[in-house]
């Protein structure tokens, strides 16, 4: 009885706790609140240290931080809204655009001692928006989109060096310590439309226009490992300027250099752009399958791995 009791007891001042803190902090949020209300705080200067911090953050990284205009919302909450965001990269020029940012900090997450925010990117057209929560080294992080358009922002010439646009709807969800990929768990599952590689020199080589009507990244994450379910650009026998798939799975390591690839992979082309491209068989030849298309595997570190042929 006594140990029973003794542990309701500790049951009850637990829930207490949990529900005064989460009191506490709301109640301290809403005094801030009012505080800036009163005092009318400057949002030039405000902006000014925010866009200030976000370089500090990124400078390591070469990437520069700019916004038009910052804002404190209050409303059923608080938020922080930027607008005319960029991001520009030192080394080349290119530059991420977006259209609204706005960052909300989670009083739920504060409670129950993490720190973490829920954020909403708006480029026009489409949006993506989750949440992002850390407590020490763990971190949990999601988000969904509702068919961003990844040309219009920039995010392939600004992540990959390439000119190209696409559409992508779905989520992504990642939980695991920030230290080693290795504790991942979660899982992606994407799906791209309109899908369009301009033409271009990349990495010496001169590239066609490349149309490709969709795609699906569906990957799940767990034991150490990132499982292919379903990787895909373009479908085969389809009027896709390219096809590509990929099945197997990432050992993942504490970084990503660190991780092991056991994947294998089938690639293939229109006929305009193999006519185009008059040295891409002579290179991928010895890959080549009897129904034209080219069968590879990627097996080994992450870094420096190049494909073989699939026998």
């Amino acid at each position: 009885m006594d140990e029973a009791f003794t542990t309701d007891g500790q049951d009850s001042r637990s829930t207490v706790r949990k529900v005064f803190g989460f009191v506490g902090w709301s109640l301290f949020t809403v005094i801030c609140l009012v505080f800036f209300t009163l005092i009318k705080v400057p949002q030039a200067k405000i902006h000014n240290y925010v866009v200030g911090m976000l370089n500090q953050q990124l400078a390591p990284s070469q990437i520069r931080f700019s916004a038009d205009e910052g804002q404190i919302n209050i409303g059923f909450g608080v938020s922080y809204v930027m607008t005319g965001v960029q991001l520009t990269k030192v080394d080349s020029g290119k530059i991420l655009r977006l259209k609204q940012i706005q960052v909300s900090p989670s009083l739920i997450a504060l409670a129950q001692g993490r720190m973490g925010s829920h954020f909403l990117i708006d480029e026009g057209s489409g949006s993506l928006n989750g949440h992002f929560y850390t407590h020490g080294d763990e971190m949990d992080a999601e988000f969904q989109t509702d068919g961003i358009n990844l040309g219009k922002i920039g995010v392939l010439p600004f992540s990959a060096g390439i000119e190209g646009t696409a559409e992508v709807k779905g989520n992504v969800k990642v939980q695991g310590n920030m230290r080693s990929m290795s504790s991942f768990t979660g899982n992606v599952d994407l799906n791209l439309a309109k899908i369009v590689i301009d033409q271009q020199s990349f990495m010496g080589f001169s590239i066609p226009r490349l149309a490709i009507s969709d795609g699906v990244v569906k990957i799940d994450i767990q034991s150490g490992k990132a499982l292919f379910r379903s990787v895909r650009l373009g479908k085969a026998g389809s009027n896709d300027d390219l096809f590509c798939s990929f099945d197997g799975d990432i050992k993942l390591g504490k970084t990503a250099d660190a991780s092991e690839l056991n994947l294998k992979g089938k690639l293939g082309f229109s006929k305009a752009v193999l006519n185009s491209m008059v040295l891409l068989d002579a290179l991928l030849g010895s890959m080549k399958t009897p129904d034209g298309t080219y069968a590879f595997r990627l097996v080994g570190p992450a870094m420096g791995t190049m494909p073989v042929p699939d026998r």
